[in-house]
């Protein structure tokens, strides 16, 4: 994303138009998976996702760290670091196997 590109925090996505020759006649409105511009797109997907998850699990934590403190401190661990993995990873790929 260019220095001059203004505000894109409030842009929580960047789209493009595409139009699939010899399809249907009006375009498809897809988000934006390339370059610099898709790497945002990815970035701020993969936080959506870690949104929608990090609730129920910081709920489970503390109920289930009551009784068994250690092993949820372990797994705690484990999910911080599989998320911080999935993160990086899921930004720099492209997407992975999600864009076959």
């Amino acid at each position: 994303i260019k220095g001059g590109s203004g505000n894109v925090q409030g842009n929580m996505q960047i789209f493009k138009v595409r139009a699939l020759p010899g399809t249907y006649p009006l375009p498809y409105v897809v988000m934006e998976d390339e370059g610099m511009v898709g790497h945002y797109n990815r970035a701020n997907r993969s936080m959506q996702h870690f949104n929608e998850n990090v609730a129920g699990f910081v709920l489970n934590a503390f109920l289930a760290g009551q009784v068994f403190a250690f092993p949820v401190m372990m797994l705690t661990l484990v999910f911080v670091g599989a998320r911080v993995l999935h993160q990086t990873a899921y930004t720099e790929s492209g997407g992975g196997h999600y864009n076959r």
